[in-house]
């Protein structure tokens, strides 16, 4: 039976309480949830006072330039509050730290010879160690973690279960922000689809938008997908170390083996989320293409007919054939805006993946009349499904 000592004791405990505190970060939540169970948590990780996490709007942005703006929330331990806000002014000292972007260390006499120069929760004699310690992200500085005791000074393992927790509350904090954005600019550009739509309507145009939403969704559910993923493998790894934690014998090794992994892993949950606000950046410029909306009488043969004759012109010189045996004498009264839409997508599918490594291709168009209704099939001699698409091809956004 392994006896461990007071000191051992207290380390053991320690890994506990920081293992309690990031596993209930991992749990989806808002900044203020998450800054309560900093709260929370957070002072039985280490004997923290007070603590404050500090992030810039703006990439890049340089500290010691006016009006940068800052976000920050600030917890005091003792009292057992933690507020959030945005939009804060920087104090000297705060800027002069950012722009250093080092990880600082402060006693009691270097914080007396600064006080006039500290944020406010910082202003407190009766505080006897300061501790700042800076998260980079790959080429840029992100945040900044204070934290003070009014206690005994840190020691090496009250910093190193504090760069982790600045790490974890860095990383969700961060995730929460960019899941905002995310959701406001979505938002946003719901609202734009919606008011270009009402234009459309009022100047009698449809917009092939189902296609674009599609497109959208399509493309943002890579990097949201891949951030689930890395999210949920991160929570596996949080379970390795708990099994870690219960055996005897914990080496600074498995710590370090086990820390890397997790800054890996948040890493690239910021590398997918990153990708997702560019993708959703760049369609709120995408133009769409309008095509007439009007409802009138023709003859689908003839219509069709036009459809592939634009077509053909296209695919001038490729061995492609495009085939109407469509029937004469099939009259309709619909809208042949949308209906030359859909004809057009089906066609060009099997052109650019039907016919894929091909000397030759045929496309057939027919047609039959029931009662009311008109059945129009689009048949091509390609190269087929495989059955793992077959299997998909009605999944949304496949």
């Amino acid at each position: 039976m392994l006896i461990l000592n007071e000191e051992e004791r207290s380390q053991q405990a320690r890994y506990e309480a920081f293992l309690a505190l990031a596993s209930e970060m991992i749990a989806p939540g808002t900044i203020s949830q998450v800054a309560k169970v900093m709260v929370a948590r957070f002072k039985y990780v280490t004997d923290v006072f007070a603590w404050r996490y500090l992030s810039l709007e703006a990439i890049g942005a340089n500290a010691q330039e006016d009006g940068a703006e800052a976000f920050a929330i600030d917890g005091l331990q003792s009292e057992g509050v933690a507020t959030p806000g945005g939009a804060i002014e920087l104090s000297s000292f705060e800027r002069d730290v950012w722009n250093e972007g080092k990880a600082v260390m402060l006693d009691v006499e270097e914080l007396a010879a600064l006080q006039d120069t500290l944020p406010a929760l910082f202003r407190n004699p009766e505080i006897t160690r300061l501790y700042v310690v800076p998260q980079w992200g790959r080429d840029r500085l992100e945040a900044l973690f204070f934290t003070c005791t009014h206690g005994p000074v840190f020691d090496k393992f009250d910093i190193k279960f504090i760069g982790l927790t600045s790490l974890f509350f860095h990383r969700k904090v961060a995730y929460l922000r960019m899941e905002k954005r995310m959701t406001d600019d979505l938002i946003e550009t719901l609202n734009r689809l919606r008011q270009t739509q009402d234009d459309m309507i009022e100047a009698e145009k449809l917009a092939a938008l189902g296609a674009m939403v599609a497109g959208v969704s399509h493309e943002l559910n890579t990097p949201i997908s891949n951030a689930l993923i890395v999210s949920s493998t991160l929570s596996e790894h949080l379970n390795d170390f708990a099994r870690l934690l219960a055996t005897p014998g914990l080496k600074k090794s498995d710590l370090v083996g086990w820390q890397k992994g997790a800054l890996e892993m948040g890493q690239l949950i910021d590398s997918s989320l990153q990708r997702a606000c560019s993708l959703i950046a760049s369609f709120k410029q995408v133009s769409i293409d309008q095509t007439s909306e009007r409802r009138r009488s023709f003859d689908l043969r003839g219509c069709v007919e036009d459809i592939l004759a634009a077509l053909r012109a296209g695919y001038k010189g490729a061995p492609w054939v495009l085939e109407n045996q469509i029937p004469e004498g099939i009259e309709c009264d619909t809208f042949p805006g949308p209906f030359g839409q859909v004809v057009t997508n089906l066609v060009q599918n099997a052109v650019v993946h039907g016919f894929e490594g091909r000397d030759r291709g045929r496309v057939v168009l027919t047609a039959s009349l029931s009662g009311a209704h008109v059945s129009v099939i689009v048949t091509d001699d390609g190269v087929g499904m495989s059955g793992s698409v077959l299997a998909k091809v009605f999944e949304p956004f496949f």
